[in-house]
């Protein structure tokens, strides 16, 4: 089955446009194939140029202003959730009601955004009779937006609304593995944002696309959500520009197991943490290191409760699923003996959840994060050793702690090294307000939460004095 998306793939000044070049871009997931117009350097300069008049003219909004706007975008989305929930599941994989409750979350950020009064822009001190100083926040202007294919409507909204109130406006630059939900939320809003300058904008292209807006000078901030990787030349390349850059990339987050943890509750909160999305999660638990007291029965009830399972998870990369299976099946002889659940297969689309143990602290499935429904599992003797086996990564996005509650839980927590951590709870447990971001390789910002409105604001100071 073909669908075509031809025409929803250039959107700018409010509206879908016509693509200069007429080569496309097919992506297939699920037994469909999916056809895009590929945008070329001609379609972004027209994109950009547009983009500067919109920021110009809205960066002058009033504040009240800009809260209605996104209040109407915010209602829009949270009455088409069902809809925007079925273009989802085409190119994530996802059940309606994973899509659907996505969406809810959604909402709830956006609406997060819209609290921010006129006072978080402008702070003034009145220091003696004749001295005032205002600290004032202004938008940055034209921010690069890279949205990754996983969970793409929920990173798209914890950066667009508070972008949007900063005054600043975005271009869209997402991952065509997922993206169907982006274009339909485009759809739907772009009725009501008719009468303003275009705000929101959106390319679809090949890998120079994304070079050339993280070079051009007219934008002088880059959001990226993705791998170490391009995160890293993204920093590079920004870095000869002076841009600011913000990043959330990778993970290869831990969970610790505590001998007092609630074994059953431990379990089952970490199968869903690294098997939820096929494990294509930047914050999913990857590693998992038990107290050696009950190592044995964490080990029976997690190969119980994933044999009731008993499902295939169909993967969206089949680049990075062939990379990681090769090299599984290039050392076979080395994982087989540490394979304790699962079975090693060649399929590069559906895979079974695999648990190894005991996995060398130098190896790729060790070190790197594979975006798979892959868990690693050892055993610790006492606390420190654990904590030091937590933070044996490059990566410091999340990590759970399983453990009876007392006086050391919160200074274990505060010892691993993550921007979002977790006791006897979920990576799924999310709030709107609350700042997410990682340390070390996992990125260098914060989003979401109304201090984010921040990261895409100028600061001033002014000091005055009388004559």
């Amino acid at each position: 089955m073909s669908i075509n998306f031809n025409n929803r793939s250039l959107f700018f000044n409010n509206r879908w446009q016509k693509n200069i070049t007429k080569k496309r871009i097919k992506r297939s997931f699920n037994d469909k194939t999916i056809l895009f117009r590929s945008s070329n350097n001609t379609d972004l300069t027209r994109l950009i140029l547009s983009s500067k008049k919109a920021a110009s003219i809205w960066s002058n909004f009033e504040i009240n202003k800009k809260k209605i706007i996104l209040k109407k975008i915010s209602n829009v989305l949270k009455e088409n959730r069902a809809v925007i929930a079925k273009y989802m599941m085409i190119d994530t994989g996802k059940s309606y009601v994973e899509c659907y409750q996505e969406l809810t979350f959604c909402c709830k950020l956006w609406n997060e955004a819209i609290k921010v009064n006129k006072k978080f822009f402008e702070n003034r001190i009145n220091l003696n009779k004749s001295t005032i100083i205002k600290e004032i926040k202004q938008p940055i202007g034209i921010v690069g937006l890279f949205i990754p294919y996983n969970n793409y409507m929920v990173v798209l909204s914890e950066r667009l609304p508070f972008l949007l109130m900063s005054g600043s406006i975005a271009i869209i630059k997402p991952n065509e593995l997922g993206v169907l939900g982006i274009i339909k939320f485009l759809d739907l809003i772009k009725l009501k944002i008719k009468k303003i300058p275009g705000i929101i904008n959106m390319i679809i292209g090949e890998k120079s696309i994304g070079v050339k807006i993280v070079k051009s000078k007219e934008v002088p901030m880059i959001d990226f959500t993705g791998s170490k990787l391009i995160g890293r030349k993204i920093s590079i390349e920004g870095a000869k520009q002076l841009k600011k850059i913000n990043l959330e990339l990778g993970g290869k987050n831990p969970s610790i197991i505590s001998y007092n943890a609630n074994l059953k509750k431990a379990v089952v909160s970490i199968i869903n943490d690294f098997t939820g999305n096929a494990g294509q999660n930047c914050v999913a638990i990857s590693r998992a290191y038990i107290h050696k007291n009950i190592y044995n029965a964490f080990k029976f009830l997690l190969f119980k409760h994933l044999k009731k399972q008993n499902f295939l998870q169909r993967l969206r990369n089949k680049k990075n699923t062939t990379k990681v299976l090769n090299y599984i099946n290039d050392n076979k002889n080395y994982f087989q003996k540490r394979l304790c659940f699962g079975s090693i297969t060649n399929n590069h689309i559906k895979v079974k959840p695999l648990v190894f143990e005991n996995i060398h602290d130098n190896n790729f499935l060790y070190k790197e994060e594979l975006f798979m429904p892959i868990l690693i599992i050892e055993k610790f003797e006492n606390i420190n050793d654990a904590i030091n086996k937590a933070n044996n990564s490059e990566y410091g996005l999340s990590a759970t702690l399983w453990a009876k509650k007392n006086v050391d839980s919160e200074n274990i927590l505060s010892k691993i090294e993550a921007g979002r951590l977790w006791l006897n709870g979920s990576i799924y447990q999310n709030y709107s307000f609350l700042r997410v971001g990682g340390l070390k390789s996992s990125g260098n910002g914060r989003v979401a939460g109304a201090d984010s409105i921040n990261n895409y604001c100028l600061f001033k100071t002014i000091i005055m004095n009388k004559n």
